[in-house]
């Protein structure tokens, strides 16, 4: 045990790293006297933070809030710096979702800095619980949460744990916080938050973008999505094109003449393409010579996996009237600016190689250790180049109206050229899906703290209106259902929607408002929100709770399953666990008529349970931009497995939350089985989705490809269309639910014998 405060500095001030723990570590819960008072409480680090060490003798977490963990249990340990650390155990088995232990400091002396929380951890966990580490900057009198970073804890045994934050400008606190998120036991030591340096060290400034600037951006974004995806070399199969591609724009961004730039578009391809070229006006179109050494040819296939294959291989699996690329024969690509690249579909390869480059990559001009970010204008600019060039060769939205992708994909430059920050280019992107109709297409970004936190109620919009359907009474208890929202925090609701509204994708006006809706339920701080509402007795202006994202209110209240009449099963499928499901096969099959509701998103493995998916025939490709697509005509598909037995009367519940894979289900009960669906009409998005992520950090989830089914862009319209009414919400009825068993007392509907 040390014998001087300035012994327990030293070891936390040298180095954080100095501690290396093995099972030797001190675990004992020290008592109070066996602790030196020279331990004291220290201020630790390049910003001052209070007993991060929790050495305070008389209360170990001086300075420190614990929030939502109530009768919290705290204990000292033997330090790893032989002063002391804390445990923290629940007054239950665990702690809840929400609950922390934090501290705010202030931020005026490192605006503009990037910081670093540190902490020494040690977790208990079990499934599910997500105890962490964060660090959150927030700014006016509401403490609104502007920017935040989070790691999470797993560790078992102690562990040096940090998370880094660029503050930014406008600032007012910083908010260390440790989540205790659903843990049995968590230990903690050395907390310490310093100034690493400037924020994003290396990052360009928004600047719009000039026509000429622009045009640069559209000629490599359409070239690089020909090399990309169908120059079939090992350089570009294996290339890190995220990075490739802050390179390559930083490269063709100021060429000021269209000679420049076709001299910046050879440097920036051929490196990994050495066949490409690029000229004003058309290139030469002489067949590339096949190599001595040469022994097959290759091409890309993009199927339901990409690879690039030998070019014979495809004789006899692809349809007569789809021509094969000829090896070593270029294809041409009409650029911006009078420009004309061209390029081989298919490489003459020796026996282990393609034609090697005679050049090597252009260097990129940033500061050693540079990381991309999204509050660098490179970095945006290279991943809307980078989502532009993949959506070009696979989004069926832009193969449906080419001539318009120009345009968006021109605004989208200028946008993000602009962008401030990782929140508004995931604006920018959302914004293109909207523009091109990409209904179920989902952008994330780490950190989120525009999303982690949302009002403690559901919402819809009903006689042209925002109206509560679903509360939480714990967290909203002023709240009703039925209720009519006129303003959140004193926005109006028309001008918050309004908003949002610019960037919501969806193909029907339910499923964007839906969206969108959503979106508002999310904000950026974890404090109550004011709603003002309107009731049958006026105006009232109550207090709504915020709880994490994933924390949902019921949609609907009752048991999932439960008998409405003799004969009549009704099955809530919003959030219903597949086991459930299938504990009640056997009763589903026995009864007379069912009623399913499938309103809401629905859980896939739910929805394969219940009528697996029919398997389609993989639909692959070999030429650019979605041309002369096929099935191969050898390919057996795999029998589906057995579906679920269902009544021969079935009504289905149904609104535009039904998306993906709940649509083909729809579909098929309605053929198969004669289903009757009552409600709205679905998302219209049953489709492929594709995830990779974008330089900076945005992780895409876009619709690829046009699967064969029937049109899977298309709604599902309802066979009888109900829409609930603001009367029937505060009475307490569910008038889709309601008309569902109306129609089972038709004549008309079919009768089980």
């Amino acid at each position: 045990m040390p014998t001087s405060r300035t012994t327990c500095l030293f070891l936390f001030t040298g180095a954080l790293g100095v501690f290396a723990c093995d099972d030797t570590c001190p675990e004992v819960p020290v008592p109070l006297a066996s602790i030196d008072a020279t331990c004291g409480p220290t201020a630790i680090g390049t910003v001052p933070v209070v007993n991060g060490s929790f050495e305070a003798l008389h209360d170990p977490l001086a300075g420190w809030s614990l929030r939502d963990a109530p009768g919290t249990q705290v204990s000292r340990l033997a330090g790893l710096d032989g002063c002391a650390a804390i445990a923290l155990a629940p007054a239950g088995e665990r702690f809840a979702p929400t609950a922390q232990l934090t501290q705010v400091v202030p931020a005026a002396a490192v605006r503009g800095q990037r910081v670093r929380l540190n902490a020494y951890v040690r977790a208990e966990a079990s499934d599910g619980s997500r105890p962490g580490l964060a660090v959150r900057a927030r700014v006016g009198e509401r403490q609104r949460v502007v920017d935040g970073a989070t790691i999470r804890i797993k560790d078992a045994a102690w562990a040096l744990r940090g998370v880094e934050l660029d503050v930014p400008l406008d600032a007012d606190t910083i908010e260390l916080a440790v989540h205790l998120g659903e843990a049995t036991r968590v230990e903690l030591d050395g907390v310490t938050l310093d100034r690493v340096g400037p924020a994003c060290p290396g990052c360009d400034p928004p600047a719009p973008l000039g026509e000429r600037e622009l045009d640069n951006l559209l000629a490599y974004t359409r070239l690089l999505g020909h090399v990309r995806w169908f120059y079939p070399a090992d350089q570009v199969e294996h290339g890190d094109w995220n990075r490739l591609a802050l390179a390559g724009v930083q490269t063709v961004l100021p060429a000021d003449s269209p000679a420049a730039l076709a001299d910046a578009l050879e440097r920036v391809f051929q490196p990994r393409a050495p066949l490409v070229r690029v000229a004003v006006g058309q290139p030469a179109a002489a067949p590339f010579a096949r190599p001595a050494d040469a022994t097959h040819a290759l091409v890309w296939r993009h199927g339901d996996k990409s690879e690039r294959v030998d070019r014979d291989s495809l004789a006899g699996h692809v349809p007569e009237d789809i021509s094969v690329p000829e090896p070593g024969v270029p294809q041409f690509i009409p650029l911006t600016r009078g420009l004309v690249a061209s390029m081989p579909y298919a490489v003459w390869a020796a026996a282990q190689s393609l034609p090697l480059p005679g050049r090597s990559d252009p260097p990129l001009a940033k500061p050693p250790g540079f990381t991309p970010a999204a509050g660098d204008r490179l970095t945006r600019l290279a991943a809307i180049a980078v989502l532009g060039a993949r959506l070009s060769q696979f989004s069926p939205h832009v193969a449906r109206d080419r001539d318009a992708w120009e345009h968006v994909l021109r605004d989208s430059f200028s946008r993000a050229a602009v962008a401030r920050d990782r929140f508004a280019l995931r604006e920018v992107v959302w914004r293109l899906f909207a523009v091109l109709g990409d209904t179920p297409a989902q952008v994330h970004i780490d950190n989120d703290v525009e999303l982690a936190h949302r009002l403690a109620l559901r919402w819809t919009w009903l006689e042209d209106q925002v109206v509560v359907t679903a509360v939480d009474p714990a967290r909203a208890p002023d709240l009703r259902v039925g209720d009519v929202v006129l303003a959140l925090d004193g926005v109006p609701v028309e001008l918050a929607l309004r908003d949002v509204l610019a960037y919501t994708p969806g193909r029907t006006d339910e499923r964007r408002m839906l969206w969108a809706l959503a979106r508002l339920t999310c904000g950026q701080t974890d404090e109550p929100r004011a709603l003002t509402v309107r009731r049958d007795d006026g105006e009232h202006t109550v207090a709504v709770a915020t709880v994490p994202a994933r924390i949902e209110p019921a949609l609907r209240p009752g048991p999932k399953i439960r008998d409405l009449a003799p004969g009549l099963l009704y099955v809530d499928l919003w959030e219903l666990a597949p086991a459930d499901l299938r504990a009640a096969a056997e009763r589903l099959a026995g009864v007379d008529a069912a009623i399913l509701d499938t309103r809401g998103t629905l859980r896939r493995k739910l929805v394969e349970l219940l009528v697996p998916p029919a398997p389609l025939p993989e639909r692959n490709t070999i030429w650019p931009e979605g041309q002369h697509t096929w099935s191969d005509p050898e390919a057996v598909p795999t029998a589906p497995p057995e579906p679920m037995k269902l009544p021969s009367r079935l009504v289905v519940l149904t609104d535009a939350g039904a998306i993906h894979y709940t649509e083909p289900m729809l579909h098929a009960l309605r053929i198969d089985h004669d289903a009757r669906l009552v409600g709205s009409p679905t998302a219209g998005a049953t489709a492929d989705l594709r995830t990779f992520k974008l330089p900076g950090g945005l992780v895409v989830h876009y619709t690829h490809g046009e699967p064969f089914a029937r049109d899977p862009l298309t709604p599902l319209t309802p066979d009888v269309a109900v829409k609930p009414t603001i009367a029937g919400l505060r009475a307490g009825r569910d008038e889709v639910l309601e008309r569902a068993l109306a129609e089972l007392q038709t004549s008309e509907f079919p009768r089980s014998e």
